[in-house]
């Protein structure tokens, strides 16, 4: 669900501003709204060097994987300014190096295929009349009559390209030739070897210096903190009004409603004026969600697309179980589903706090696996009605038949389930009868889906009963042409509810037939499970040591891959399905911003 949201406006004296404004960040809840303006003055300055900080600790943090010099000790209490100015002129000097190694690297490569190629050689001979050219050409592109018509010698040849040198006096003209004279530099190989040695010795200089560093990190993590709290601080005392001749401050926000008694309490402790606000219609009011346990792991997935705006409704909680089957339906395949479930166990105790919720998103999915892996049967492309021990069961497991029926009903199920909160949201937001339209589409889809759908399960439908469903198609017929635009003139309602019936009748038959790549997605991976079982058993040689371990390299590389694939599209997919299918006929909108409050940040 989405949290209700208050709007209030605060006044405060230019002369308090700054101190109040200091408490607000403090206290942390309140999203001011804030005028646009360019990045200028202080704040620049600040963001510079905010840049310049994280990117000392992000360079100084990949040291810390070097266990030898990993300390938690600081050597002294150095100022943080003093220390990214001393990291910045290091870090130049690296950037500086790193260039020149890589162009004398490349000078060294280019100079390899001439072999032993000597400059003072080229000045003995231009001092005596003679200049030596460089060429390379394309073996295929060589004209032999070159080396009758000219003083020619072959260097060498790499790759299908020649190397090959021409001698001629200094004041002859010069040579026209299909091939491409080099300039070579006017050192050696080995000149060139030691000036990378050299360089390569100040770089690693340079390293030594940024693990002498490390002790630095907490003063570095501590400024970092520091500077983002007064950038946050900069850019809301710029970005607010001022009136009165610049005698007062003002600032409006929102807070959640929850929270509006401890923020009034908060206000009364310091000389300003507050009044709570309207809300707008067409106002950008932040967005703040709060959902379940479940539904909270699934939050993630929705920010991906887009949050909901504030005069919608959170379909977070009601997409997350559908996305959950739908992952489960791809990967179908319950070893494949035990891995997702029993992994993240262990990498729980090796992340932060942040990232787990993440990881029991992840187990809930293997959940979802392990269920529809058990419903078909298949189990790391195995088939459990193959097992001895199971054969007895082999008449409950799912065929491919009954899973493709299975998708199309989830299909079925899941747009209607989504119409009925179109209806719902737009009820809530706009009245009954701009809801009228989508309740005469909601009754026609079922009761099409009932006529179609009962003689399967043999349920024979009387002609009583047929008269009653082409009344209720002619009713619905009549609420989708006659009332899709309430207030409009009947003769446009009616064109206008003959081209959205067009396209809503086209729209539903493809988004039903997307749902077919959930049995698809689940089929392919079964097979190709089974496919790298077959492959490892009978490609294994009849050795029995090493028979063994090609069969256990072709499964792990074979389950591996189509492990990676099969997750790859289980979650893409029900993304797919979550985010046109379901969202598209929910009336989704999207565009929401986050609730961001102006407070300090502690870590």
């Amino acid at each position: 669900m989405i949290v209700k949201m208050k709007k209030y406006g605060l006044i405060s004296y230019s002369e308090d501003f700054s101190n109040f404004l200091e408490k607000l960040q403090g206290f942390g809840m309140m999203d001011i709204t804030q005028t646009f303006a360019d990045i200028q003055g202080e704040e620049k300055k600040i963001l510079n060097w905010l840049n310049h900080c994280n990117s000392a600790i992000e360079r100084l943090e990949a040291y810390k994987a070097e266990k030898q010099y990993e300390t938690h000790s600081v050597r002294d209490e150095r100022k943080a300014t003093f220390i990214l100015k001393e990291y910045q002129k290091d870090a130049a000097e690296f950037e500086r190096l790193n260039e020149e190694i890589t162009f004398r690297t490349k000078l060294y490569h280019e100079l390899l295929p001439w072999k032993n190629y000597d400059p003072n050689m080229l000045k003995e001979l231009y001092n005596n009349g003679l200049e030596m050219l460089f060429f390379t050409c394309d073996k295929r592109n060589f004209d032999p009559k070159w080396s009758e018509n000219y003083n020619l010698e072959i260097v060498n040849e790499e790759k299908g390209i020649y190397y090959f040198v021409i001698i001629k006096p200094v004041h002859d003209e010069k040579i026209a030739i299909a091939a491409h004279e080099v300039k070579l530099p006017n050192s050696t190989l080995n000149e060139q070897l030691e000036e990378i040695d050299v360089l390569e010795l100040r770089r690693a200089a340079l390293h030594r210096r940024f693990r002498e560093m490390l002790p630095y990190l907490p003063t570095l993590y501590a400024e970092r903190i520091r500077l983002q709290n007064a950038l946050s601080f900069d850019r809301i005392a710029t970005c607010t009004e001022s009136s009165v001749d610049e005698t007062v401050r003002i600032i409006q926000g929102f807070v959640p409603a929850d929270k509006e008694v401890a923020f009034l309490t908060f206000l009364n402790d310091y000389p300003v004026c507050y009044t709570a606000l309207d809300i707008e219609d067409d106002e950008s009011v932040p967005v703040l969600l709060k959902n379940n346990s479940f539904a909270k792991l699934f939050e993630p997935i929705t920010k991906i697309f887009s949050l909901p705006n504030y005069k919608q409704m959170d379909l977070t909680p009601f997409f997350a179980p559908f996305f959950m089957l739908f992952v489960g339906f791809c990967a179908g395949d319950a070893g494949y589903g035990l891995l997702l479930l029993l992994v993240p166990i262990f990498v729980k105790r090796k992340v932060s706090a942040d990232f787990r919720p993440i990881l029991s998103l992840v187990q809930w999915l293997g959940g979802a696996a392990i269920l529809f892996g058990l419903l078909t049967g298949g189990f790391f492309g195995a088939e459990l009605a193959n097992v001895p021990a199971l054969s007895k069961f082999k008449n409950y497991f799912l065929t491919q038949d009954n899973m493709m029926t299975l998708a199309f009903a989830f299909g079925g199920v899941h747009i209607v389930f989504a119409k009925t909160l179109d209806i719902i949201n737009t009820t809530r937001r706009f009245g009954l009868k701009f809801a009228i339209s989508k309740i005469g589409w909601f009754v026609l889809i079922l009761s099409l889906a009932a006529v179609a759908g009962l003689p399967m399960i043999d349920v024979v439908i009387s002609n009583v009963m047929m008269i009653v469903f082409y009344g209720i198609f002619a009713l619905s017929g009549i609420m989708i042409f006659f009332f899709n635009t309430p207030g409009a003139h009947p003769a446009l309602q009616f064109g206008s509810g003959l081209w959205e019936g067009y396209n809503t009748a086209v729209s539903l038959l493809g988004d039903l037939l997307s749902y077919v790549r959930l049995f698809a997605l689940g089929l392919a991976g079964s097979i190709l499970g089974m496919v790298f079982n077959i492959l490892a058993f009978d490609m294994a040689p009849d050795i029995p040591v090493i028979g063994a371990l090609v069969t256990l390299l072709i499964l792990l590389f074979g389950h591996s891959l189509n492990f990676a694939l099969t997750m790859l599209g289980a979650f893409v997919h029900p993304l797919r399905l979550t985010f046109v299918e379901f969202y598209k006929n929910a009336g989704f909108e999207g565009g929401g911003r986050e609730y961001e409050p102006f407070k300090k940040v502690d870590n």
